[in-house]
């Protein structure tokens, strides 16, 4: 009997230690919306750790959770402090120098230029420039511009399953889920 309380007692402390660093570390996230196709698709869940890129660092490239206008959503980090980001007709230009964004489809870049829409921003020292892979649709730095460190809330590192009858409400998403095998992002 005693034994068996043991390991009672090992698994509930395993437990604990598991939900407490869960809720500290990671956040579990659900894509919402076209912004990011074709490379996560609408209601695709995966998670983002919201510690560890503040000590490394986050790089172009990386996928942000932001907070933008009391709600959360997926972009891509193309502009990091300090630097000059130009975009115009689908391409992406980094202090003057051309950014091969491979990840984007021929297709995509040449649809990017939506409304004429043009930037040309030297960001600031804690800014970060963020668009939506799928440049036509997406809301983005274009639209709100900068986003300050502060609003970025977690790195989506993994995706693991989708969603099928979304609905979000209040930062809140609720589904049907569907596991697959891990996507590291």
């Amino acid at each position: 009997m005693r034994k068996l309380l043991k390991i009672v007692i090992v698994v509930l402390v395993c437990y604990i230690i598991a939900v407490v660093s869960n809720a500290i570390f990671l956040d579990q996230i659900v894509i919402s919306g076209n912004s990011m196709e074709s490379n996560f698709s609408n209601g695709e869940f995966g998670l983002a750790d919201k510690q560890l890129y503040k000590i490394t660092k986050l790089k172009r490239f990386d996928v942000v959770v932001i907070e933008q206008d009391k709600e959360y959503i997926v972009k891509r980090v193309v502009g990091l402090p300090n630097e000059t980001i130009e975009y115009k007709n689908g391409v992406l230009k980094v202090n003057n120098e051309v950014i091969n964004e491979s990840f984007i489809s021929d297709n995509t870049k040449s649809e990017t230029n939506r409304d004429g829409l043009e930037i040309s921003i030297t960001l600031k020292e804690n800014e970060y420039y963020v668009l939506g892979d799928n440049r036509y649709t997406s809301y983005d730095s274009r639209n709100f511009g900068p986003v300050d460190f502060d609003n970025i809330k977690g790195r989506l590192f993994v995706i693991y399953g989708q969603c099928s009858n979304l609905v979000c409400e209040d930062n809140t998403c609720k589904c049907d889920k569907k596991y697959f095998i891990p996507r590291f992002i």
